[in-house]
Order: structure tokens, then C-alpha cells, then sequence
């Protein structure tokens, strides 16, 4: 929708105007956020895997 094209629009404009530090700091608050959900024992994936095992 034109509102998601202007929300990426505007966050790729904020990014731009960041300097390096921010960028990076930025970069390591995502890779532990992933890595936080990677060490949370259900995910969508475990879930479906389970569902299927037992359907079959």
C-alpha cells in the first residue's frame, strides 16, 4: 500500500542521514534481537515440523 511505501521510503531517508556509529549500533541491537529469538524454544518452524510429525 502507498502507506508501507512511505514508511520504507522515510526509514530508508533516516537511515541515510545516520552516522556510522548509530548504523552500527543499530546493526548489533538486530543481530541480538535475532539472536534472542533463535534461543526462544518455540519458533514457527519447531511448531509446524511437530504438527506434521504427528498428523502423518
Amino acid at each position: 500500500s502507498a502507506g508501507t511505501t512511505q514508511r520504507v521510503e522515510a526509514a530508508a531517508a533516516i537511515t541515510q542521514l545516520q552516522p556510522p556509529v548509530a548504523t552500527t549500533t543499530t546493526i548489533d541491537f538486530i543481530e541480538e534481537t535475532t539472536a534472542a529469538l533463535r534461543r526462544m524454544p518455540i519458533n514457527s518452524d519447531n511448531r509446524q515440523n511437530t504438527n506434521y510429525d504427528r498428523h502423518r
